[in-house]
This record gives structure tokens, sequence and C-alpha cells, in this order.
């Protein structure tokens, strides 16, 4: 199963379209596989991977992607709800420093990636964390949504 969830990781960045040198392209993808593996072996029954770009918003650096980790209870067919899993994604989505771990380890591996996302799939519930200017990742403010307002860098919509 961990073989089928590399390959399918790996089948997934490729077709994320990363444009990184091969060799920074390895080591980020590596850090994601290794950060995938490390959630799912928590008991998290999958991880769906989504990359797009940023809205600069004041982007203090010159990165363009964002990437959101998925975490999922759910089988593939989204007909069964695994509860064990249910109860661990809610663990890690209460863990901001878990969560601000894995996304320094991210930016500090991957040239592109700006801010790391992570949600509970199938709910609105989720944490963004944008880069700052040291290289270091911050957890997003919660505003209320308007939308007379634009967050700035360091803020989300809260729903």
């Amino acid at each position: 199963m961990k073989k089928i969830n590399f390959i399918l990781s790996i089948f997934i960045l490729s077709q994320l379209g990363f444009s990184l040198p091969l060799k920074a392209q390895s080591r980020c993808q590596a850090t994601i596989n290794s950060i995938v593996n490390e959630i799912e072996s928590k008991g998290v029954r999958r991880v769906i991977l989504t990359k797009r770009t940023v809205t600069n918003r004041r982007n203090p650096t010159n990165r363009k992607d964002e990437i959101i980790f998925a975490l999922s209870p759910y089988n593939e067919s989204y007909t069964s709800l695994d509860t064990r899993s249910d109860r661990i994604v809610d663990n890690i989505m209460r863990s901001p420093v878990l969560m601000k771990s894995y996304a320094d380890r991210i930016v500090s591996n991957c040239q592109d990636i700006a801010v790391v996302m992570f949600g509970a799939d199938q709910t609105d519930w989720g944490a963004e964390f944008a880069i700052q200017s040291n290289g270091k990742t911050r957890l997003r403010d919660c505003i209320d949504f308007d939308l007379s307002l634009t967050p700035n860098w360091n803020e989300m919509y809260c729903y």
C-alpha cells in the first residue's frame, strides 16, 4: 500500500507541473512525499494534493505556487468514512504546531511554494501557512468574509 501511495504521489506531483531544476525538484518532491507518508502513517486514510498559483496580495517573495493537502478519512469512492481516520484528521487539523512544521519543511525545500494549506476533505475547515520574508511560514489570520475587502498576505477568509 505504501508503495502504491508513493507511486501515486509521484504521479500527482508530475501532473501538478512543478517546474524546478531537477535537483531542487527531487528535494521538493521527496519532502512532499515524506510528509504525505508521515500523515498517512498516523492513520489518515489518504492525502489529496493540489497545486495552484497564489494571488500576490503583497507576497514578500518571488514564489508563485501554493500546495494544498486535503486530509481525507474517506475511501476513494467516498462511500465509506473511517471513523478512526476521521479522529486523526481532526487531531492534525487542531495542531497548528504540527502543520507549521510541515509547512516550514516544504518552503525550505521547495523553491516555488509560497503557501501551504491543510484542509479536512469534504469540509470548509482549513489552515493556511504563508511564507514570510525570513523564509519561515506563518499561520494566516482569519478574517470575516467580505467582498469589499481583499485579504492581505497574512490573512484568509473564514467561513
